[in-house]
Formats: structure tokens, C-alpha cells, sequence
């Protein structure tokens, strides 16, 4: 008699995966391709516009920033590195020259998954660059919490004494 209710409770389950898989479906375009070689250019395409928009909030931030040369310059040194970190990274993951062959059909996709994830990241870490504000004190800003002051004729930072950094926080108090 177990038998039974063993096979409703895996007709019940296999049910309930099937409608979690429609719901993901409905919220996935790359989940309702039918062969592996469409899963791929879907989540290529995914990632090409993750891409394009990372690429375009950088090119804000550098505009945004372009008459701080510091800030700019390093901006550049930081994305080059990033660049660098996200392909060493996924290198890491999938370290065989042969990819096709080690991994079979499925690496493209699997990339494309990996990169569209890293740089969703970076793009959120971007714009809150693009967005600080002024009393983030951890967070970015080229003049937050620096005062430019000159030395024959060059811009320095120098830190705002700490009264005026604390006049800039926003603390709450903690009962």
C-alpha cells in the first residue's frame, strides 16, 4: 500500500516542478528554446546588451568625471583590471584550451551566463558611482570628502578637517 502513495507523491512533485518550470519560463525568453544552439545565442544576446549598457554607464562616469583627470585615469586603470579579473575568472572556471571538447555544447551558454552575471554586477556598482551622493561617505565621489587646494599651480586633494566630514554624515541614532 505504500506503493501508491509513494507514486502520487512523485506525480505531485513532477506537477509542481512542471509549473515552476512554466513559471520560469514566463519570466526567461532563453529557457522556452528548443536545442542548445539557440539557448546559446540567446543568452549571447543577453549578455551583448549587458555589455552595451555596462558600456554606456561607463562612458557617463567618464564624462561625469572628465575634469578630474585623477578620477578619470583612475576609472581606466580599474575597469582595464576588471576586465582582466572577469576573464581570469571565468578562465578559472573552465580552464581547458578545448572548451567544445571538455565542456561540450553547452560552455557557450554557460559563458554567456557567467559574464552577463559578472557584469550585471558591475553595472549596479557603476551606477552607484554615477549616483553618490553627497554624506555617503563610503561611498564614491571625486569631491565628497576632498577640498582640491593648489600647489604651483597643480590641484591636490587634502582632507576636509573631520567637523566638516561629520557635518556631511548621516547617523542614526540606535535605541
Amino acid at each position: 500500500m505504500r506503493m501508491p502513495a509513494l507514486r502520487v507523491c512523485s506525480i505531485g512533485f513532477c506537477m509542481l516542478m512542471g509549473c515552476v518550470k512554466v513559471q520560469a519560463q514566463a519570466k526567461d525568453p532563453c529557457l522556452d528554446k528548443e536545442t542548445q544552439g539557440e539557448i546559446n545565442v540567446c543568452e549571447n544576446k543577453r549578455y551583448s546588451r549587458a555589455d552595451a549598457e555596462l558600456n554606456l554607464i561607463y562612458k557617463q562616469l567618464l564624462r561625469k568625471y572628465s575634469t578630474d583627470k585623477v578620477v578619470v585615469q583612475k576609472l581606466r586603470l580599474a575597469e582595464e583590471a576588471w576586465i582582466k579579473y572577469r576573464d581570469a575568472n571565468i578562465e578559472s572556471l573552465y580552464p581547458e584550451e578545448d572548451k567544445a571538447l571538455a565542456y561540450g555544447s553547452v560552455y557557450p551558454m554557460c559563458r554567456a551566463m557567467l559574464l552577463s552575471s559578472m557584469t550585471d554586477q558591475r553595472i549596479e556598482f557603476l551606477r552607484r558611482m554615477l549616483k553618490s551622493v553627497e554624506g555617503d561617505v563610503c561611498g564614491f565621489s571625486s569631491t565628497v570628502l576632498s577640498a582640491p587646494r593648489e600647489k604651483n599651480g597643480t590641484k591636490l586633494r587634502q582632507p576636509l578637517p573631520l567637523d566638516a566630514q561629520r557635518s556631511s554624515i548621516h547617523c542614526h541614532a540606535v535605541s
